[in-house]
């Protein structure tokens, strides 16, 4: 994707690299999870929720988190580094013990998430746009959403919807190229990230519908409206991943 750009782009792009990991790497170093909005319920959430594994899978009640509404994909990541913390540690206080320490490599797991989703977007640019160069316009309107940086250092199931979001919209695009001729692949994936995106958040079904009209209005007259509704469509997937972080 680097080789079409001219010295200034290269000189952007590296800016806006080294700007985005350090940003997120003084956050993992200087911002603690627990500072983050509903954070108390989080880590109830996932002590509650690390306590019966592996044994077996418990969500928290009403009385034991303000969260036990929420799916538990956000909270498998470091519920497992829960139980693995209280394996080997010797603390008397086991969840006080842990909880910086899975707090802190959530925030790791969840920059990695970022990232990849900001690469995966990009990569689906790429695609649409039938070009081999490098989109810094949607990088540069990624790294002003100074909201996503936040988010991105505390724990909650906002990060994963725009990782999976990411995903589907790759996925979907890649499929209308073939003319929405689907193989048995295509609907595995279609099928695992939307059960993933079902156990992330429990309103994120209200994002399916954009798929839904995108999809009837491509079969409708494809060659007329083709790209101008793909193009809103990724286009109000950006503002809507957008909304969602900052919500």
């Amino acid at each position: 994707m680097l080789k079409n750009l001219n010295l200034f782009e290269k000189t952007l792009f590296g800016f806006l690299t080294v700007s985005l990991l350090f940003i997120l790497i003084y956050n993992v170093l200087h911002f603690d999870p627990i500072l983050g909005y509903d954070a108390e319920a989080h880590y109830s959430y996932i002590d509650t929720f690390s306590r019966y594994l592996p044994r077996s899978i418990h969500l928290p009640t009403e009385s034991e988190s303000r969260e036990f509404f929420s799916p538990p994909i956000p909270y498998l990541f470091p519920s497992i580094i829960q139980v693995i913390c209280r394996n080997i540690s010797n603390s008397e206080n086991l969840l006080k013990f842990c909880q910086p320490i899975y707090g802190n490599l959530t925030q790791v797991f969840q920059n990695i998430l970022f990232i990849s989703s900001i690469y995966i977007n990009l990569k689906t640019l790429r695609n649409f746009k039938n070009s081999n160069s490098l989109n810094l316009s949607f990088l540069i309107f990624t790294m002003m959403l100074a909201v996503n940086y936040r988010t991105v250092s505390i724990i909650k199931g906002e990060i994963y919807i725009l990782f999976f979001i990411s995903l589907m919209i790759n996925i979907f695009l890649n499929v209308q190229m073939k003319n929405f001729d689907f193989n048995k692949n295509d609907v595995i994936k279609f099928g695992l990230i939307i059960a993933c995106l079902a156990l992330t958040r429990q309103w994120v079904f209200l994002i399916f519908p954009a798929f839904f009209i995108v999809y009837f209005k491509i079969k409708e007259n494809k060659k007329t409206i083709l790209n101008l509704y793909l193009y809103h469509f990724c286009l109000a997937s950006c503002y809507q991943v957008g909304f969602i972080l900052i919500t």
